[in-house]
């Protein structure tokens, strides 16, 4: 509608010799920048036409030479201007240090609105007049793209910066302008019109002065409007969607109807033109209503479908926009409601994309009516940063039963496998389930909740050297023992393997009895025991553990990591019972007997623990105490 608006005023200025009309258009084109940066490739191809066509090029020299200053204006200008510019600086001083051009604003500001304003009295010309418009147009614009400039940056990242991703779109955006956004009667029209004017042109163009007749025409414009930002967004872009070209959809409209008009047997066309209406009015009915499902079904002739369809026209509350898939407020009104204190905020992270729940979505109503919480999109996962840890980094976590694999990053589709078929252990115990969301196609919607606060000041790469060891040491079926809880939240970000998990609960610490129980619990079921305890968080319970497993365990590694403190110990499954497999019957002084000693295994290989029991027999009573070591 902004590029439909903006070329009627361009062709009402008249080459930019109606003051009034240029400055909407100038007003227009701000404006325009305002709903989208794509705005430009559809209007600056046929101003710069004009411009051309009204000889501005050539006349600027000549204005130059004969410009005066009207002396006592340009000062109204510049004070007006500097009071405008500071009704918006001062009261956002603070905020301007933030922005990328900082102070800079206030002098580029008073220029914009000072320029303008002495412009905006100048006598009516057209050179005058086209300045006048594309001033107004740059303070319009200006006033967000100045003060985040660095948008151009991301801009261009978005729409060629990726080289991966470059791609010719020649025929993708044929293809959705044929099938979606006219339909194959519209198409048809199009082609038989277009024949026909450009028929009429090459008449023209025999004639004498032909080709300055074709290069004022409006004709020449429209074709300018329609085929450069056609061939812009086709040319190796890094995105691609059919929404991209909409803008010029009013333009074919104007040539269909042009042509039409055009038919010189008057009942012909006013047959062709109630044809057309009709058409279009069957084609809006059907797309609008869900009850019109019989007019679409007699729209399809066997592999051809009369009207337009595929994605973007879906029916207004069936199938793939059934309102029942609209569950985005009810998933961040339970994470709003959970927010306790008013400067608290809460973050969701997303791994969800699917048509019809993904971030814009969410970011929409967190702008509009949930501020207390924010997002971070780790579907795409734009960062750069595997998505797995920053899972732990999140208040909530969101995923799908079912994601569409072209629609995630490959790296986080992954991890979305991962925890619907096999979560690691501390994903397990860190996380909750707390809602789940039925969509209509069968897909759920698992909204998790993080259960422990992840800890302040620790150092990222020592957890994530902790849990490299871990990684080494531990297999599936042995324990993790963790104390305190928030190690689960430290070290989960790092660490997805799946032995069995333990924590000290609360109701142990001033329990020893339960403890011990627990942990002969834990020896009774796994071979190996690795404990990661913290300094100075309940070291009663970490003394008791470490004494307990020293003393009934094989404690056989420990190393720090930073402030925590990671033991391996190994059980003493298969000689608990004092198996001696070797005889020796050894004498130590007087009265003590190494009977003799057990050995699992028999044959161990690089990287495995060797476990020995020795028995021991005393012949006569022992009056002192022996420290056994090997």
């Amino acid at each position: 509608a902004m590029v439909a608006l903006s070329i009627w005023l361009l062709l009402l200025s008249e080459e930019f010799t109606h003051k009034g009309y240029t400055l909407l258009f100038g007003l227009s084109l701000g404006l325009g920048f305002l709903t989208k940066w794509t705005f430009s490739l559809f209007v600056f191809p046929p101003l710069i036409v004009v411009i051309l066509r009204a000889g501005l090029p050539f006349r600027l020299r000549q204005k130059i030479r004969s410009f005066s200053v009207d002396k006592r204006w340009f000062g109204v200008s510049v004070a007006s201007g500097l009071i405008l510019a500071l009704i918006w600086y001062l009261p956002n001083i603070q905020r301007v240090t933030e922005l990328p051009l900082s102070h800079l604003l206030l002098p580029i500001s008073w220029l914009l609105f000072a320029g303008l304003i002495y412009l905006l009295k100048q006598p009516s010309h057209r050179m005058v007049n086209l300045i006048s418009g594309l001033w107004l147009a740059l303070v319009v614009a200006g006033s967000w793209y100045l003060p985040r400039i660095d948008f151009l940056n991301h801009t261009f990242l978005i729409a060629w910066g990726r080289p991966e991703r470059h791609k010719w779109a020649f025929g993708y955006y044929l293809d959705h302008l044929i099938n979606e956004q006219l339909s194959l009667l519209y198409i048809v029209l199009l082609i038989l019109t277009s024949i026909g004017l450009l028929t009429l042109a090459w008449r023209a163009f025999r004639q004498r002065e032909g080709w300055q007749r074709i290069r004022r025409s409006s004709f020449l414009l429209l074709m300018v409007y329609i085929l450069l930002p056609y061939l812009a967004f086709s040319f190796r872009s890094s995105s691609r969607h059919s929404r991209f070209i909409m803008p010029i959809l009013p333009g074919l409209a104007v040539i269909m109807a042009y042509g039409l008009s055009k038919i010189p047997f008057s009942k012909l066309r006013i047959a062709a033109i109630a044809l057309v209406a009709l058409f279009g009015t069957g084609q809006l009915l059907a797309l609008s209503f869900d009850s019109l499902g019989w007019l679409r079904q007699a729209a399809i002739m066997g592999p051809v479908n009369l009207f337009a369809h595929e994605f973007q026209n879906q029916l207004p509350s069936s199938g793939e926009t059934d309102s029942r898939y609209w569950v985005v407020p009810d998933i961040l009104s339970y994470i709003a409601d959970n927010v306790e204190a008013e400067d608290e905020s809460l973050e969701l992270g997303l791994l969800v994309n699917t048509r019809q729940v993904h971030d814009e979505h969410f970011l929409y109503l967190i702008y509009t009516d949930f501020p207390q919480v924010t997002l971070r999109e780790l579907a795409q996962n734009w960062s750069g940063r595997p998505a797995y840890p920053q899972l732990f980094e999140v208040d909530y976590v969101a995923l799908p039963s079912d994601n569409p694999p072209h629609r995630l990053d490959p790296e986080s589709l992954e991890v979305v496998q991962m925890l619907l078929e096999e979560p690691p252990v501390l994903f397990q115990e860190g996380f909750q389930l707390v809602n789940e969301y039925p969509l209509p196609d069968g897909n759920i919607i698992y909204l998790y909740e993080r259960r422990y606060p992840l800890a302040e000041g620790y150092q990222p790469e020592e957890y994530e050297a902790l849990a490299e060891d871990i990684d080494v040491h531990l297999g599936v079926e042995d324990a993790l023992f963790l104390h305190p809880s928030h190690q689960v939240t430290l070290l989960g970000r790092y660490y997805s393997g799946r032995p069995s998990l333990y924590l000290v609960r609360p109701e142990q610490i001033l329990d020893e009895a339960a403890l011990t129980q627990t942990l002969e619990e834990i020896t009774a079921l796994h071979e190996r025991i690795l404990t990661v305890f913290e300094v100075g968080e309940g070291e009663g319970v970490q003394s008791l553990v470490g004494h307990w497993l020293s003393e009934n365990c094989y404690p056989t590694y420990d190393a720090w990591y930073g402030s925590a403190h990671l033991a391996l110990y190994v059980t003493p499954h298969g000689i608990e019972n004092g198996v001696v497999d070797h005889v020796l019957q050894a004498h130590l002084g007087e009265g003590i007997s190494l009977v003799g000693y057990g050995l699992i295994p028999e044959e161990a290989m690089m990287g495995q623990i060797l476990r020995l029991a020795l028995l021991w027999q005393a012949d006569v009573e022992i009056g002192k105490d022996y420290k056994v070591f090997v």
